[in-house]
């Protein structure tokens, strides 16, 4: 992934009252196997306890579209928090990262092989 990506991904998850889709435009950051996205609303955000009720995502990345399965971060993803800041913030290593960098909720979805 290069800085040149599409600025924004698009993800849908299953909603988990209705069971229909709900796809919003985000920001994202790919690093190896999963795309990660920060939720300012942590919890409480409708996508999160949409993920924290089936994680099964799909996300559109430029032409393409990938499924995977999304998972709250618990070590932190501080490799992910300061992707996120360098591409959409300016950050530079040695600085402080952002309150949305660090008071957000990271959360991953792991990338499913294709078949």
């Amino acid at each position: 992934m290069s800085d040149d990506d599409p600025e924004f991904a698009y993800l849908t998850t299953t909603g988990r009252r209705t069971g229909n889709p709900h796809r919003i435009e985000i920001w994202y950051r790919q690093i190896g196997d999963v795309v990660w996205f920060l939720s300012g609303g942590r919890d409480t955000s409708d996508w999160v306890q949409n993920v924290l009720a089936d994680p099964n995502v799909t996300i559109e990345i430029g032409d393409e579209t990938i499924s995977g399965t999304a998972f709250v971060d618990d070590q932190d993803a501080h490799e992910a928090r300061r992707a996120l800041a360098a591409r959409y913030q300016g950050w530079k290593e040695g600085q402080a990262l952002s309150g949305w960098t660090t008071g957000s909720m990271a959360v991953g979805v792991r990338i499913s092989p294709r078949s």
